[in-house]
């Protein structure tokens, strides 16, 4: 059997930039009509989205789809709420 590990291909900055741009607007997609009726979505969002999905693959490394712009807008979305 063979020990060699293999490297990860580095995810390009377009990929980088097409996930900031998903989770923006699965965010933002609430605030649009009502914001009375989608504040509770809008919400709940923000926690599944940017303070779970996010905040986990920050956390774990173990992803390259992590950059400086998704760093920057998550804490722009928290700072919001």
């Amino acid at each position: 059997m063979n020990d060699r590990r293999y490297e990860v291909p580095r995810a390009p900055d377009s990929i980088k930039d097409a996930y900031c741009a998903v989770a923006l607007d699965c965010t933002a997609k609430y605030l649009a009509g009502y914001p009375d009726a989608y504040g509770a979505q809008y919400l709940d969002a923000v926690d599944r989205i940017w303070r779970g999905r996010i905040q986990d693959v920050e956390r774990s490394k173990a992803s390259d789809l992590v950059s400086e712009q998704l760093r920057n807008r998550r804490l722009l979305v928290e700072a919001a709420v």
